[in-house]
């Protein structure tokens, strides 16, 4: 299992917060701080219950996906990969990849009409899903980071009775 990407996620999202490991474990209902180092070492995986906790105790629903892209058998079959970085360079990043698919949009339209990919077809349609899978590798970043922002605003900036 390639869980690497989360321990590293897990640990610094623990730290942003400004979390000990005994703070972390009382936050999410742990018992004890050996268990949340395996996690962090990677030695065990959480739950996806426990790592739905983490998500919201730590105020980072990245680390949501992360999990279920790199630790879930199905994740990783389905769920592209995402760019992690600031929001200014997401924001730049998807301007980018939008014009990208402004690009390939008539190949797009042109091969999807007949709802299938004919062998003439391939190359071409191979460059339409790797920008649009370079689009929604930018796109659900913003999409993902919003929630928690959604729930602060819809409980007047009271985070703990958001998530609870």
């Amino acid at each position: 299992m390639n869980q690497n990407e989360f321990t590293i996620a897990l640990v610094k999202a623990r730290k942003d917060r400004g979390l000990t490991q005994e703070q972390a474990c009382f936050v999410i209902g742990v018992a004890d701080t050996s268990t949340l180092s395996k996690w962090e070492t990677g030695k065990e995986i959480p739950s996806e219950r426990t790592v739905s906790k983490i998500v919201q105790a730590y105020e980072e629903p990245l680390l949501g996906y992360i999990y279920l892209h790199r630790c879930t058998e199905l994740g990783r079959l389905i769920l592209p990969p995402i760019i992690h970085t600031g929001l200014d360079n997401l924001a730049l990043r998807f301007q980018k990849e939008y014009n990208d698919i402004r690009s390939v949009q008539m190949d797009m339209i042109s091969i999807a009409c007949d709802g299938q990919v004919n062998e003439d077809e391939e190359e071409r349609w191979e460059r339409v899903q790797k920008e649009v899978t370079e689009l929604a590798g930018v796109s659900l970043p913003l999409i993902i980071s919003s929630f928690g922002v959604r729930k602060k605003l819809l409980q007047g900036g009271n985070l703990e009775r958001a998530y609870v």
